[in-house]
């Protein structure tokens, strides 16, 4: 997570060297991406006086050491991964965007809102011409495209008359359902289209909770950062990134997401969160905003009441705005997602709903 950062993270076992393959083996395990020490002598007190005199010789024990030398954290025992977080932000900052380039940014703007979750979800079923046109009528210029399997036949033109009403393709839906096969018939046909049409975007990628059913948090680890490389590996054969997308249960948790891309180990795997799969988190936004900046693709933003319903217009819910300020707040300086989302509608209705209530929210930003 802090790769980019004035941060380095070691760790020393104090196994006997004899457990050199049992240490080993717990690493990669644990899928640890940071130095590793052995202690080699048997006299631990002197590791001990060494590492920290108030340290009363419990394991594991956890110390975060600023410049010069002073411990600003430290903790015997299991860690709280938060609050180790929040030392480590005080310590090196919250954020590393470029100044210049969030003054050019007004995250707010049409120029920088991306629709979302309006192809299937429209009453009017409108084809590839006349959803352009609409967003041309609402000023917005990108589309983040979700589908089902009816729309994959006119996927291809769809790209084509994205470029004719100049909308940015910024992303694409991928809900892997593997079957004998990681990428069924549906996934591989939208990145063989993808393929044809040269579009390289991001993939928006998640799996449904079934796919971890019965697995040890380490082993649905292992089997999340198996399944993304396989993905990964694909998408950059035709250009494409991957951004983890928090659809729920235990893959959408932006905890596990962090630790997923970790152990990835590539530049090319972001994450996207939504508010509307964000219910539960709204009174930790601010933290995970933190744990998640500096991966973080793009934020879907949705009206927010901590009892539901899901899915609420901008502005009519009392929550949103005030993770709208923790963004704000930030050096966030990527797109903005509205969303569609609702059934029986005119998608244009809704979107008009949701860009009228975050003008009246942005008064109070």
């Amino acid at each position: 997570m802090y790769g980019q950062r004035n941060l380095e993270v070691i760790s020393i076992s104090i196994d006997k060297i004899s457990q050199k393959e049992k240490v080993l083996g717990f690493l990669e395990d644990k899928q640890a991406a940071f130095t590793n020490y052995m202690y080699q002598s048997e006299e631990k007190h002197s590791l001990i006086d060494i590492i920290d005199p108030d340290w009363q010789g419990n394991l594991p024990y956890t110390m975060l050491v600023a410049p010069g030398g002073e411990v600003v954290y430290r903790h015997d025992g299991i860690i709280d991964p938060l609050d180790l977080k929040r030392a480590i932000v005080d310590q090196v900052g919250r954020y590393f965007a470029d100044d210049e380039k969030k003054k050019e940014v007004d995250l707010f703007e049409k120029d920088n809102l991306i629709a979302w979750c309006i192809v299937p979800f429209d009453a009017r079923e409108r084809t590839p011409e006349q959803r352009a046109i609409m967003l041309n009528d609402l000023g917005i210029y990108q589309l983040a495209y979700d589908y089902r399997d009816s729309h994959i036949p006119s996927f291809k033109h769809e790209i084509g008359v994205l470029g004719e009403h100049q909308i940015k393709l910024s992303a694409v839906w991928l809900w892997v359902e593997p079957g004998e096969e990681l990428l069924n018939f549906s996934n591989e046909s939208i990145l063989q289209i993808l393929e044809e049409t040269g579009a390289e975007t991001e993939l928006w990628l998640s799996f449904p909770d079934h796919f971890f059913e019965g697995l040890s948090d380490s082993d649905k680890l292992l089997k999340a950062v198996e399944a993304v490389k396989e993905i990964l590996q694909r998408a950059e054969e035709i250009g494409c990134t991957i951004a983890l997308y928090n659809h729920g249960a235990w893959f959408g948790e932006p905890e596990n997401q962090v630790r997923i891309i970790e152990a990835v180990g590539s530049e090319k795997v972001k994450m996207v969160y939504n508010f509307h799969h964000g219910h539960h988190q709204i009174d930790e936004f601010a933290a995970l905003l933190d744990l998640m900046l500096p991966y973080l693709s793009v934020i879907n933003i949705n009206g927010m009441r901590a009892e539901g319903p899901k899915i609420i217009t901008i502005g009519e819910g009392e929550r949103e705005l005030g993770m709208l300020k923790a963004i704000k707040a930030s050096d966030y300086t990527g797109p903005i997602g509205i969303i569609g989302h609702t059934e029986g509608e005119d998608i244009k209705t809704v979107l008009e709903r949701n860009l009228q209530g975050l003008e009246k929210l942005k008064q109070s930003l």
